[in-house]
């Protein structure tokens, strides 16, 4: 949830949902990937799929935050 409510607010123009998250997704694809090659943790495909649905849940918390700070 933090990694898709802070990246649309760095940098000049913010991230749009989609983009957030396919970001959301190749990191924690990453992570799992470098936990299976390096034999260290567990590699879980539920883990891409919490991880991503955490930064789309950041992404649209931060989306209600921006909209009601404007009124």
């Amino acid at each position: 949830i933090p990694f898709g409510a802070l990246l649309p607010s760095i940098g000049r123009k913010p991230s749009g949902f989609l983009r957030t998250t396919f970001i959301g997704f190749e990191l924690s694809l990453m992570v799992e990937l470098s936990q299976l090659v390096l034999k260290v943790g567990s590699c879980d495909v539920d883990d891409i799929i919490l991880n991503t649905l955490g930064g789309v849940i950041g992404y649209i918390l931060w989306y209600i935050y921006t909209k009601l700070r404007k009124k």
